[in-house]
């Protein structure tokens, strides 16, 4: 099985994050977002993980986790 990082999205987003000038990444602490972090520190970039709660009041119209795996 692979990694959600090695899928065609997440080569997307690194490419995209690979492409911009050195800038600060803040990420939703999950079960994946370590994993992620540490793929795009490799790129130059600094990480930093939020807490859930705290990326709450910064959601629009309704998206949660279903949501979003259903876009992709």
């Amino acid at each position: 099985m692979r990694s959600s990082i090695e899928s065609s999205h997440g080569d997307k987003v690194l490419g995209f994050l690979g492409s911009l000038p050195p800038c600060e990444v803040a990420l939703e602490a999950c079960s994946s977002s370590h994993c992620w972090g540490r793929e795009i520190e490799r790129l130059g970039r600094r990480v930093r993980l939020t807490s859930p709660n705290c990326v709450k009041p910064f959601v629009k119209r309704g998206k949660s986790d279903a949501t979003t795996r259903a876009i992709f």
